[in-house]
């Protein structure tokens, strides 16, 4: 028997050309992915060919790619806040 994911997490690493080797392998799977690769979450400027690889690769295999990041708005947001609930009194927050 085989098994297909409707959806991947991937979270391996922040740098663009560490991951579209992983990323390509999922979308031609046909498989979605939502990454917290930073770098991913605006590529077009930095990487244009790259992103533009990995745009053809999800649009030929009817896959979705959607770079989340993790920074800012994950660690040093949202996480930040959700630590904070079990607090009664907050001074300051650093991150």
């Amino acid at each position: 028997m085989s098994t297909r994911p409707d959806v991947v997490v991937h979270s391996t690493s922040s740098l663009m050309k560490d991951v579209v080797g992983q990323l390509t392998k999922c979308l031609e799977a046909s498989t979605h992915v939502v990454s917290t690769c930073e770098e991913l979450s605006y590529p077009f400027r930095k990487y244009p060919d790259l992103s533009g690889q990995l745009d053809r690769c999800a649009r030929d295999h009817g896959a979705v790619l959607l770079g989340v990041g993790v920074n800012p708005d994950f660690a040093m947001d949202k996480l930040v806040l959700t630590l904070a609930t079990a607090c009664h009194h907050i001074t300051k927050v650093q991150v």
